[in-house]
């Protein structure tokens, strides 16, 4: 019994042993050197663990060098000799790519022409291209609705929001928004951040150039004599062109625009109440009471300090009542110095703009040419119509606003139902009043309202 144990014992050592012996990571290999470069192995060695040796004496470690990511040795001096290495290896290749599917399929390269060698079997229906990957990042909706009612014919309502970001090719970047909703409201301006309902444009842009087509806001250049912020509606360009002048480089930065103006500016100088944080009401240019402002251009400053808006920072404002409110963060007193500067909206005539500049910087010079012009389109009204003896009327009224006057009455059949003006010339006390109305002999001064009275 003994024995058997003794017998049983030793066979599992040596089975161990062998099996130990099997697995190992330590190499031998003989090689005669013909070239200057040996590669030993595909897997991985273990720095340290390589010895070399001819005739039983090491190789000289200064007539060779090793290269790990090769798995090879680069001889300076060839050994004449056959040469015994003797290695360590990991079991893994540490420089070999390991994946379940490579990554070169997922975006496909535009600048590489279509492959002429696809195959396609006879009667396989194509794939559809609606939803292939072109590296462009596209989101958005459609719409498609019929309403009707008792009092109303049968209405077919369409809209379509899309929103595309992305690579058109390997150096253009597009950015793209697109709706066809006439929105009638505008952002809150009770945040930092505004988002823009009705904003419309199309970007392309690489390294050096940028062109906006559409919605986008023009922002005073790097100038000290020329501050505006303008949401306009058109085109816009820029370029900047690297050169080299004299070993010296020279950047020349070039900004154009042509666009139509969404609003009209104004500056407001507001004399603050003592402890009272508002609201404050923002007119117009022309003085005008009821505004509109245009979301995100107002600039409101306090003692020079411009402010951030938010309830959380400095002020909030209303921009259908052109109300600004003052949070806690900035106590107003009749000392504070406010100032509001912004855009509201103003439609009778359309406003056109044009911006041109340059800047050319050098290590020892900066030169800047900024130019913009900013004018109402006379013969374009938005919201009136003007016959031609106004129009001759306002030609000759020059700068003198006192004689903006013309007559709005207009003639009517007569009828028993409505009540009429009679226009008759007066004299009182002996001086001559042309063009009073009567009614029920009551005289009525021509500023009175001249429609019909019902």
């Amino acid at each position: 019994m003994v024995s058997f144990r003794f017998i049983f014992i030793v066979t599992f050592l040596c089975g161990c042993f062998i099996s130990a012996q099997s697995q190992t990571n330590l190499k031998q290999k003989y090689f005669f050197v013909k070239s200057d470069t040996l590669f030993l192995d595909s897997l991985s060695l273990i720095p340290g663990t390589l010895n070399l040796s001819t005739k039983n004496n090491p190789l000289d470690s200064s007539t060779y060098r090793i290269n790990y990511p090769l798995k090879a040795i680069i001889f300076k001096v060839k050994p004449s000799d056959p040469l015994l290495v003797t290695y360590k290896t990991f079991p893994y290749n540490f420089e070999k790519s390991y994946y379940h599917q490579s990554t070169s399929k997922l975006t496909k390269d535009l600048s590489l022409p279509q492959n002429p060698l696809t195959l396609a079997f006879a009667g396989s229906a194509p794939a559809s291209e609606s939803f292939v990957s072109d590296g462009l990042n596209k989101n958005g909706s459609i719409s498609r609705g019929i309403s009707f009612g008792n009092n109303q014919d049968v209405v077919v309502n369409s809209s379509l929001n899309l929103q595309v970001s992305g690579k058109l090719t390997q150096e253009v970047d597009l950015l793209l928004a697109a709706t066809d909703d006439n929105i009638p409201f505008q952002a809150d301006g009770t945040t930092a951040q505004l988002q823009e309902f009705d904003k419309v444009f199309v970007q392309l842009s690489n390294k050096n150039s940028k062109l906006i087509v559409g919605d986008f806001q023009l922002q005073r250049p790097t100038s000290y004599f020329m501050n505006f912020y303008k949401r306009s509606q058109g085109a816009y360009f820029s370029n900047n062109y690297y050169d080299t002048i004299n070993k010296q480089q020279v950047v020349f930065k070039t900004q154009l625009s042509g666009a139509v103006s969404r609003g009209k500016f104004a500056r407001n100088v507001i004399q603050g109440t003592e402890n009272n944080q508002g609201p404050y009401r923002l007119r117009g240019d022309n003085n005008e009471q009821f505004i509109i402002v245009l979301s995100g251009t107002e600039r409101i400053y306090i003692d020079g300090k411009l402010l951030q808006r938010g309830q959380e920072n400095d002020y909030i404002i209303d921009y259908n009542t052109s109300e600004l409110t003052f949070t806690a963060k900035q106590i107003i007193t009749k000392d504070k110095r406010i100032i509001a500067e912004f855009q509201y909206a103003e439609r009778n005539y359309a406003r056109s703009l044009y911006f041109f500049s340059e800047e050319i910087e050098a290590k020892k010079l900066k030169v800047r040419l900024n130019f913009f012009g900013e004018q109402d389109n006379k013969n374009k009204t938005l919201q009136q119509t003007l016959t031609e003896p106004q129009k001759l009327t306002m030609f000759n009224i020059g700068d003198t606003l006192s004689k903006a006057v013309t007559s709005g009455a207009n003639l009517a059949t007569f009828n028993t139902t409505d009540v009429f003006y009679w226009k008759k010339d007066t004299v009182v006390s002996a001086i001559l009043y042309p063009g009073i109305l009567f009614i029920q002999q009551i005289p009525i001064a021509l500023s009175t309202p001249l429609n019909t009275v019902m």
